[in-house]
């Protein structure tokens, strides 16, 4: 487990017998693994969905637009907060943003099993 650990230790403290002031700065950095796992994920969708769709770049533009609109209201869940936007336009904000992680979540194992499926090296793992 990687753990970023800064330790402080002033001469002076250590003389009065203090301890030693120790800042675990892990939960930072699952933060950001928690931000990043939906965001790569997005790209992924995202690039299957452009390459599926049999329509043309400008529709198939729209389309992913859309999913990351979506997918822009669940991160603006947590940096706006919903209690700084009117009910009718939180409630809609959280419904459409928390759906779109659980969708992009069902997507994101489709497309992962249609290409452990299709790849040849990944045929005799399964």
């Amino acid at each position: 487990m990687l753990m970023l650990v800064n330790v402080v230790v002033r001469h002076h403290e250590l003389e009065r017998g203090f301890r030693k002031k120790v800042y675990i700065c892990s939960m930072k950095l699952w933060a950001l693994v928690f931000f990043l796992l939906p965001l790569l994920g997005c790209a992924y969708v995202g690039w299957h969905v452009w390459r599926i769709l049999p329509l043309a770049n400008v529709w198939k533009s729209v389309v992913v637009a859309l999913m990351a609109a979506c997918f822009a209201l669940f991160v603006l869940n947590f940096v706006i907060g919903l209690d700084r936007v009117p009910l009718p336009l939180a409630r809609v904000m959280y419904n459409v943003g928390d759906s779109t992680l659980f969708i992009l979540l069902y997507l994101f194992m489709l497309f992962l099993a249609s290409n452990s499926m299709t790849c040849p090296a990944a045929i005799g793992s399964i």
